[in-house]
């Protein structure tokens, strides 16, 4: 049905777990995914649909303050994610550096996450984690 779909747009719908799940089974080759605001989306379907991502590139999980530094990472961990974007999402930055030190690409900076100041606060992270403890 979605097979050869590259964009998805599912903002702010009532789109549940069962649906998003079928969805992401039918469509493997998707690169941009917004499911900002669907709070109907759970932290345990993304990562039930985890394997169905590899070719998303930008995701927008904004507004979802349902999910966590969890379901961040498992998107983090998709081998072609570029940006993530998540608005709304609290994300200290013990968990910010967290991400920094776990995945590479974060750390390379070829990973890029926007946060409510419509910024990418990963290198600034890095660069204050780098200064105290001259990493």
């Amino acid at each position: 049905m979605l097979r050869y779909l590259t964009n998805l747009n599912l903002a702010s719908t009532q789109v549940t777990d069962r649906h998003f799940l079928q969805m992401m089974q039918s469509s493997t080759t998707l690169e941009v995914l917004d499911i900002s605001y669907c709070t109907g989306i759970s932290q345990v379907t993304i990562f039930q649909a985890r394997d169905n991502l590899d070719y998303v590139q930008h995701i927008d999980i904004s507004g979802n303050t349902q999910l966590t530094i969890l379901a961040v990472a498992c998107l983090c961990s998709r081998p072609n994610i570029a940006t993530i974007q998540a608005h709304a999402l609290e994300l200290s930055p013990e968990v910010l550096l967290f991400l920094i030190k776990t995945f590479e690409f974060v750390a390379r900076g070829d990973g890029e996450l926007e946060t409510d100041d419509s910024y990418n606060p990963l290198p600034i992270i890095d660069t204050f984690y780098g200064e105290l403890f001259n990493d």
